[in-house]
């Protein structure tokens, strides 16, 4: 995607939008605003943008030469919204394309920007808006630092901890993150130190060198812990509680045993994708190459694989069935959905024959129907245990916020699937039971099952 042109990535879209018959937006001044410190990050917005923007594409010119890293917000990871990112010596390009309007306030939340010391933003230029009908025009662009590189990010409101005080209208209340006391070989950056409660707050660690990370957690001011989201490249997120945080982290040193040489885990194999919906800047990007070069999922067209596209059960037992070598099954009856001669027959009868799914409990599998996720654990749960692995970690549910709408049937199996790892959190601290697994869901919990190997 980096080689491409801001229009080369709008035209993936082209088939599926509906152009509409409305004028070029009319070129104008976009402003830039900037806030936060250059050690920690600073967080870019877009203001001033028209209401009919599907995309954009910006350059920012830095002060110094820096390995520059853009953290998107979590906001534009959502469905139908791509985003991407390059740096040529002090320039990083930033394109984002979505399938409905960008800004419809014309305010424009982007992410953070990070540079390896620091820097100062002098200028933005090559600001292209595209309209409704993917029409570019060309804007200028008005920088707004609204504090120096180094400074505090957002002025403190409330209570000096962040856990009260009232906004009477004015600025919104924000809660204090904290980071470790007396941390020693390394160190621990926040995107900011006062966030308002849901948004979203990414953790930067690094440890020096010789050293590795040991552990680190989110804790609440009640001591409840906030769930992180691994990233990658030492990049931890989560949603900020309607409380102060503190980070609590540790490392270690990092060295062989007697002569032994450090085994480093073996990194998943990526395989080229050819598939316009897979971004190499999405979450899902490592998961999906893995599935499709291992031979578990494939595109639902030659051009597209459908990250946010549903999966159902007997799309699931397919996978387990083909991962078994596809054994023969002798036909039972006992399903009544499940007739001869269907694409997933034989995956169903040998699933059930091996104590994997044993559908319903009305007579009936659902092959067609999408799957949940406490289904999704369910099934890998028993799978597992098929295959002689054990099968003892165990996740504390009552940490998210609706572990009340976890079935009693698939309590123990998605206790499992969390505590190993599987079936993490959703943003707004939700383990969502009983929503859909998506199909990059699904890429993600076979990679890390490693399924295939």
């Amino acid at each position: 995607m980096n080689r491409f042109r801001f229009l080369s990535l709008a035209l993936a879209f082209v088939l599926t939008l509906a152009l509409l018959d409305v004028p070029a937006l009319a070129a104008g001044t976009v402003t830039v605003e900037l806030s936060g410190k250059a050690s920690s990050g600073l967080t870019v917005d877009l203001k001033d943008m028209p209401t009919d923007c599907l995309g954009f594409q910006a350059t920012i010119h830095l002060d110094r030469k820096t390995a520059a890293e853009f953290v998107f917000d979590g906001g534009l990871s959502g469905s139908g919204i791509h985003c991407a990112y390059t740096q040529t010596e002090t320039s990083v390009t930033l394109y984002v394309v979505s399938k409905q309007t960008l800004s419809p306030n014309g305010i424009l939340r982007l992410g953070v920007l990070r540079g390896d010391n620091q820097f100062a933003v002098s200028s933005v230029s090559d600001l292209k808006l595209l309209d409704g009908s993917l029409r570019e025009s060309s804007y200028s662009a008005s920088v707004n630092q609204v504090t120096t590189p180094g400074g505090d990010s957002t002025p403190p409101t409330g209570k000096p901890d962040g856990t009260g005080g009232s906004n009477n209208g004015q600025a919104a209340v924000t809660y204090r993150v904290s980071l470790p006391d007396g941390l020693r070989n390394g160190t621990v950056e926040v995107s900011s130190s006062r966030v308002e409660a849901g948004k979203p707050v990414t953790v930067f660690v690094t440890p020096n060198s010789g050293y590795v990370l040991d552990y680190i957690s989110a804790v609440t001011a009640n001591s409840k812990t906030v769930p992180l989201t691994e990233l990658g490249k030492g990049r931890y997120s989560f949603v900020m509680p309607a409380s102060a945080v503190t980070i609590q982290a540790a490392f270690v040193q990092e060295k062989p045993e007697e002569d032994t040489p450090v085994q480093k885990p073996e990194q998943p194999e990526k395989t080229p994708l050819p598939f316009l919906d897979v971004p190499e800047n999405m979450w899902y990007y490592d998961a999906v190459s893995y599935a499709y070069g291992k031979g578990l999922m494939n595109g639902v067209s030659g051009y597209d694989f459908a990250p946010d596209g549903v999966t159902t059960r007997g799309q699931i037992v397919t996978i387990l069935y083909r991962l078994e070598g596809e054994p023969a099954a002798a036909a039972s009856g006992r399903f009544s959905d499940v007739t001869a001669g269907q694409w997933y027959t034989q995956a169903v009868e040998w699933a059930a024959s091996q104590g994997i799914v044993d559908g319903y409990g009305t007579g009936a599998f659902g092959p067609e129907d999408n799957i949940t996720r406490e289904q999704l654990a369910a099934i890998l749960y028993r799978y597992t245990r098929f295959k002689g692995t054990e099968t003892t970690a165990s996740g504390n549910l009552n940490i998210y916020s609706d572990a009340g709408s976890v079935s009693a049937w698939a309590t123990e199996a998605l206790s499992w699937a969390n505590g190993a790892g599987l079936v993490t959190g959703k943003n707004g601290n939700l383990l969502d039971p009983l929503g859909s697994a998506t199909r990059a869901e699904v890429a993600t919990i076979l990679m890390r099952m490693g399924a295939g190997n």
